[in-house]
């Protein structure tokens, strides 16, 4: 063929990919309340179903269950999804889409998309299946039934479209433990969910343990609001940023369109500078009315580089998302799916983490400071009071505002009147800026190099790296970053004993120990003489209790079992140390992480998936039915800890060289 028509070719080629491109994309990004979302669909463009209009208060139950049969999906709320769907909430009875499947399946043979054997193996499953539910087969697993893919969907799409009276939010007292809807063994969970457990694991795995899972995944199918996952029922009703990096790596294992849809509508709201908002509102006007500081108060129209898509706050929280990303690839059933996601997340998380450089490290060190307590996702955690304290506000340099918070929780577990008068003080600091980054950091009086943030960062590098060979792209440049910023905190945050956060305004550590001076095992930045000494801490009377570990010294003078990040045992920070102790070449850190790991799983099996737990008796705290934990706890139980994720192997290439790390001109050569 000649040139021109090789040139056509390829155009007509490219434009096909685009296409094809964008649709996905918008698909993926396409929630109204006329779309119905099915887990069964790959890239998080999932299949619409339209249903015939109804007047709800008109509906028989004999119409009812025939919608319901012919395949109609409900909302956790009972809401009805549909091209002419009514608008209002109903409650519908959980049904079968039996009837509807067997059509299906006719209707494949006789398109020849199955064989007459697929069929017949298909139908021995669906029968082994419901013998199995209604007990027939219970405790058989000699059943040679092979799970289709088919009817995991199928099974799953009825475990994630639970209708109304099945799906009531049941926050329960603290003293009672979490419980699945009914008991249900090894084989119901992984025929409902399609979980994706590895080989180890699920041959380590109890009864107990099988049921927790379902419990934890119940937890986030109550919690899923279309698009995203909000973290509790009523206290937090939006979409949270570390949150849902959190969330999506528990949904991976059992949902990967709906992991990769929660990455994607968090960035769907990123920033123009990069920044990735701290929080995603949802525009209802009762999940506005739940919660302050709402978007008017934040008023981000003052900034050129707020998002035009969605609303959202003006500050970030810590970059634990090309850490999720990479997490949902490496456990996607659906690889061609996820690799596509990975495509389109890349120059995001690139952007993200070239703007934390750039207008977060003034002085080219490799560490990047906060500007709000909000942004470290460590609230009111005692490293803060000098600089609170130092800052002198009049009652007229702040703004009035009425709390949301404490309505949904005891007030003695929230920050104080104090606390939150700075909290508003500098947004509208940020706000008389416009969100100008410059101009922020030159007046801003909380400006902290804070070790979780950083060592996430770190991490969050070394998985950047990870994602960036995977799709052809080098990966030099994050490992250099990972390198660059690991080295910093080693320099500049270890007093001696222990890591701390670092003051820029007063150029000073904190004195206080928190939970945060374990993180930088997670990015394994910690060298070998300084581990032992984590690991002694771990052991001693600071931190060495029957329970997960504390957010606060327990001998410091500020510690407070019961308030927020004062002193209680957040399951996310344990998440992190235990990984990152499993991570290390030492048998004490090894078995340490293996301690930790089932002491934080514990917790959640008799306390329920709440925000955190009293460290001295294990007291449940804060709201119920909390989304990140529920997640991690997934994660827990279906991965091995200190699992392999690559970066090892690509740290020894002979293309890397740890010493060669970015130099003063890193501003101008990398951004």
């Amino acid at each position: 063929m000649g040139s021109g028509n090789s040139a056509e070719s390829e155009e007509e080629t490219a434009k096909a990919s685009s296409t094809t491109e964008k649709t996905e994309t918008a698909n993926a990004l396409r929630t109204t309340d006329k779309t119905v979302k099915f887990n069964s669909e790959v890239d998080a463009a999932e299949e619409a179903i339209p249903v015939k209009s109804k007047d709800p208060s008109n509906l028989s139950t004999k119409s009812v269950e025939s919608m319901t049969r012919s395949n109609l999906c409900v909302s956790g709320k009972g809401k009805i999804y549909g091209d002419d769907a009514p608008l209002g909430d109903i409650d519908v009875p959980r049904r079968s889409a039996r009837r509807k499947s067997e059509l299906e399946l006719t209707k494949s043979l006789a398109d020849g998309a199955i064989t007459a054997e697929e069929k017949a193996k298909e139908q021995q499953f669906r029968i082994g299946y419901r013998q199995w539910r209604m007990g027939k087969g219970h405790g058989n697993h000699s059943l040679e039934l092979e799970p289709s893919m088919e009817g995991i969907r199928r099974s799953s799409r009825r475990n994630l479209t639970r209708t109304a009276d099945a799906l009531v939010d049941n926050i329960q007292h603290p003293s009672s433990p979490l419980k699945p809807e009914a008991p249900r063994g090894r084989l119901s969970v992984l025929l409902t969910s399609g979980l994706r457990i590895s080989g180890e694991c699920l041959e380590a795995l109890d009864q107990s343990e099988m049921d927790l899972i379902t419990a934890c995944q119940d937890v986030l199918n109550k919690n899923w609001i279309g698009n995203s996952t909000k973290p509790a029922p009523a206290l937090y009703p939006h979409q949270w940023s570390w949150d849902s990096a959190f969330i999506a790596m528990g949904l991976a294992h059992f949902n990967q369109g709906r992991a990769q849809l929660e990455m994607r509508t968090l960035f769907q709201s990123q920033w123009a500078n990069g920044m990735v908002p701290h929080t995603v509102f949802n525009p209802d006007p009762v999940c506005l009315a739940q919660y302050f500081p709402g978007p008017d108060f934040w008023n981000i129209t003052t900034s050129a580089n707020a998002p035009t898509h969605g609303l959202t706050t003006g500050i970030c929280q810590p970059p634990v998302h090309s850490t999720a990303c990479w997490h949902i690839y490496q456990h996607a059933k659906d690889k061609a799916s996820a690799k596509r996601f990975l495509k389109h997340m890349f120059p995001k998380l690139v952007a993200w983490h070239q703007y934390l450089y750039r207008d977060r490290d003034p002085n080219t060190e490799g560490l990047v400071y906060v500007r709000h307590m909000w942004e470290s996702g460590m609230d009111n955690t005692p490293m803060w009071d000098a600089a609170l304290d130092s800052m002198e506000l009049t009652p007229e340099m702040i703004p009035p505002y009425t709390r949301k918070d404490t309505l949904h929780v005891d007030p003695r577990e929230r920050p104080t009147k104090f606390f939150y008068d700075r909290v508003v003080y500098l947004i509208k600091l940020f706000i008389d800026n416009a969100y100008n980054e410059e101009a922020i950091g030159k007046c801003c009086p909380f400006l902290m190099q804070d070790v979780l943030f950083n060592s996430l960062l770190a991490r969050g590098n070394q998985d950047l790296a990870l994602i960036a060979e995977e799709l052809g792209e080098d990966p030099v440049q994050y490992m250099k970053w990972a390198a660059w910023t690991n080295a910093a905190i080693n320099a500049k945050l270890w007093n001696g004993s222990f890591y701390c956060d670092y003051n820029l305004v007063s150029q000073s550590l904190s004195p206080h120990r928190t939970s945060v001076g374990f993180t930088p095992l997670w990015s394994e930045g910690v060298p070998p003489e300084r581990l032992r000494i984590l690991l002694d801490l771990l052991e001693g009377d600071e931190f060495g209790t029957t329970m997960p570990v504390a957010s606060t010294s327990l001998l410091d003078a500020q510690f407070d079992p019961n308030k927020y990040w004062r002193g209680p045992s957040w399951f996310n920070l344990n998440y992190l140390i235990t990984e990152g102790l499993a991570r290390c070449n030492s048998e004490d850190a090894q078995s340490a992480a293996q301690k930790l790991r089932e002491t934080s799983i514990d917790k959640v099996r008799h306390g329920g998936a709440f925000e955190y737990w009293n460290p001295v008796d294990g007291t449940p705290c804060g709201t119920a039915q909390f989304s990140w934990t529920a997640a991690l706890s997934i994660v827990l139980l279906c991965t091995t800890c200190g699992e392999d994720d690559g970066f090892r192997r690509l740290k020894s290439s002979p293309e890397f060289n740890e010493q060669a790390l970015p130099s003063k001109d890193l501003k101008s050569s990398y951004f």
